[in-house]
């Protein structure tokens, strides 16, 4: 009997030359500095992180292509085995579609160029060492850090 599974799935829409418009299961993301604001979870962060540094890859290679207005959308989807014990996603798809009159030749074209030059999805593919450390101070941290002032342009 098949496990069943929990999927996520982001979005990472590039519209011309306006900003990556992001969608974590189907909701839009706002454009707010305070990301955890949007109660995503780890697994949808990862995700996001390479649907946009895919679309930038790809914004990359049509710009390079004098197609920079080119309107395209990545969609990147994980899942994993509820009650698995290995906890991991397995797989994650990346697809991107093309806009404006793109043959299927040139969108798999532009998506082998593009993958290169994704160094998430590129860290991801090499199976990075990962170091796990911990540390222990003797004194409570009463306060929480103070963080650095926002410096405005006036």
């Amino acid at each position: 009997m098949t496990k069943p599974l929990k999927r996520w799935t982001v979005n990472a829409v590039s519209a011309r030359h306006t900003p990556l418009t992001l969608f974590c299961d189907d909701r839009p993301l706002g454009r707010s500095a305070m990301g955890a604001a949007e109660n995503l979870s780890p697994i949808q962060y990862l995700l996001l992180s390479i649907a946009s540094c895919f679309a930038l890859s790809c914004r990359a290679e049509l710009k390079r292509r004098k197609l920079s207005n080119i309107s395209f959308e990545v969609v990147v989807m994980g899942e994993k085995e509820i009650g698995s014990a290995d906890n991991l996603l397995s797989p994650i798809s990346i697809v991107a579609i093309f806009g404006g009159g793109i043959t299927e030749p040139l969108a798999r074209e532009i998506t082998a160029r593009a993958k290169p030059l994704c160094t998430v999805t590129n860290t991801l593919l090499d199976s990075p060492t990962i170091q796990f450390r911990s540390r222990a101070i003797r004194q409570r941290v009463s306060e929480p850090r103070e963080l650095p002032a926002q410096h405005s342009a006036h």
